[in-house]
């Protein structure tokens, strides 16, 4: 969805609209709920919320904590700076919470 919304120049207050639409099966039967549900003020999820929600709700602790374990445990070892970079950056992407600033980032990265 990045870089749909990155190439197609889409507006934040548009994105959680866009990204509902490409929303299927389990996934749009858990937002049809959210937006029925007459607590939900719509207009106050953001795209960072929308994501927040998602992943909350499809993405497994188990999992999350998994990954958590494997970024903290990553070591850069054989792979070029690249090649590391690529997998720091994988894992992080699904476990943003690890990471609390820039500073905390790099020293996770750099051990």
């Amino acid at each position: 969805m990045k870089k749909l919304f990155r190439d197609t120049f889409v507006e934040e207050r548009d994105r959680v609209c866009l990204a509902t639409h490409f929303l299927d099966g389990e996934a749009y039967r858990w937002w049809l709920d959210i937006q029925d549900n007459p607590n939900t003020d719509l207009a106050a999820i953001t795209w960072t919320r929308f994501k927040e929600l998602l992943l909350a709700h499809h993405f497994p602790t188990s999992v999350k904590r998994k990954m958590e374990q494997d970024l903290r445990s990553l070591r850069q070892d054989e792979r070029s700076v690249a090649e590391y970079e690529r997998e720091f950056s994988r894992i992080l992407h699904c476990v943003p919470f690890v990471v609390r600033d820039d500073e905390d980032k790099a020293r996770i990265f750099e051990r």
